[in-house]
């Protein structure tokens, strides 16, 4: 995961000219399909490799990036970090709620999904509505 990362951090120029569209990739001499094809096998990879060490935990993938992007903006120079950041504490927090919620405890995946839920609905509210502004 480790050679994944670092493959795709090679790409974050590329990914930053990609959200200007497909002209500019192609002016800057890139071909824009393959910058697409490449990243998402990387992408792919790299979430396999994840997946495979800590299994499935739902809305970490989804929330963690979106309140990166609220913090950071769209550079994907600072919001890959980000992403990987705000997803570690986000499962700390839902790991440390299922610790103390009781005897046995929740799994980590109840409580990512009680939490993770709402706030990704709220998150696509709040950027629809931003968006119209």
């Amino acid at each position: 995961t480790v050679i994944f990362t670092a493959l795709i951090c090679l790409f974050i120029k590329k990914l930053n000219v990609m959200y200007i569209g497909d002209r500019s990739v192609k002016t800057v001499g890139e071909n824009p399909p393959q910058i697409r094809i490449t990243t998402l096998v990387l992408a792919s990879l790299l979430t396999a490799g994840i997946v495979s060490f800590t299994g499935t935990i739902g809305f970490i993938g989804l929330d963690g990036p979106h309140i990166a992007r609220i913090f950071v903006g769209s550079n994907n120079r600072y919001l890959i970090p980000a992403s990987a950041f705000f997803g570690a504490a986000f499962i700390l927090i839902a790991d440390s709620i299922a610790k103390i919620s009781g005897v046995n405890g929740l799994p980590v995946g109840v409580i990512s999904s009680m939490i993770g839920g709402p706030l990704f609905i709220w998150i696509l509210i709040k950027q629809r509505k931003s968006a119209w502004t």
